[in-house]
């Protein structure tokens, strides 16, 4: 019994000889298609900003670069990552205006 089932699922040489362009169709079609899809989900899924109100700002302790500064905002969430924050500012000759903190 054992042996018929074992027989009834060998390929045949026709079979076989697709198996090879089979495969090779599903990974040159369907692995790019999977990228795009993907690509496509991540980009309808967006990527949140929230702005957020400098609360305090402190130049670097010395030793550091005199233009670096340290901004502290009100952060309520759990957690944050290293580079999550960005921040704007415009400079003139005499000032440097913060404008909004951007959390991505």
């Amino acid at each position: 019994m054992i042996g018929h089932t074992m027989r009834a699922l060998r390929l045949g040489r026709a079979a076989r000889g697709w198996t090879p362009g089979l495969v090779a169709a599903f990974l040159i079609i369907g692995v790019p298609a999977a990228i795009v899809a993907g690509t496509l989900l991540y980009q309808r899924s967006g990527v949140t900003e929230t702005s957020l109100q400098p609360q305090a700002v402190r130049l670097l302790p010395k030793g550091n670069d005199p233009r670096g500064v340290t901004v502290g905002v009100t952060w309520l969430k759990d957690g944050w990552c290293v580079c999550e924050f960005h921040a704007q500012a415009t400079e003139t000759a005499s000032k440097v205006r913060l404008g909004s903190v951007i959390d991505r």
